[in-house]
């Protein structure tokens, strides 16, 4: 699940993705999205967009605020054995970024490959799509968590017990 503003987002088992607004007294979802044919089992938000990794190991992007409930973006086999985490770094923790209508923004992946990989999601005339910037190998086991942290450090924690600070 992921929770911006009043929208709370989310998929599972049944590789529907649903947003449901938490003010509203409705019984059903605002949104739902389709697309996946696996468990969905990573998902962030960011801009107006939402990333989303399933078992089958693919990466979505979908559009939040718009009509369209289908996937804009799908990079097939993204890890091999699964997606197990992802996380989203902002172009506002980003030093002397100077875009100003689409910042980049960066992606970790990471996966039951025991692999991390770092993505860059960009637009360019109005389509997103996800570039694999570097695959990072360290760990032994599943990689179970991604979190970027402070100025561009990377933190990764694996089934084999570590933790492992990538600059």
């Amino acid at each position: 699940y992921w929770l911006r503003d009043d929208v709370f987002f989310l998929a599972g088992d049944d590789e529907l993705i649903n947003l449901w607004d938490i003010t509203s007294a409705a019984n059903r979802p605002v949104k739902t999205l389709t697309g996946h044919s696996a468990s969905i089992v990573a998902l962030r938000f960011f801009s107006n967009l939402l990333i989303s990794g399933s078992f089958y190991g693919d990466l979505k992007l979908w559009l939040v605020d718009s009509s369209f409930t289908g996937h804009i973006y799908f990079e097939r086999e993204a890890h091999d054995l699964g997606v197990t985490c992802i996380d989203v770094l902002s172009p506002q923790s980003i030093e002397n970024h100077h875009h100003h209508h689409h910042p980049p923004y960066f992606i970790a992946s990471g996966g039951n490959d025991n692999l991390v990989k770092i993505w860059h999601c960009s637009s360019s005339s109005s389509k997103q799509h996800l570039t694999l910037i570097r695959t990072l190998k360290r760990h032994s086991c599943a990689v179970m968590c991604v979190s970027f942290g402070a100025k561009e450090y990377l933190a990764s924690g694996s089934g084999d017990k570590s933790i492992v600070i990538w600059n």
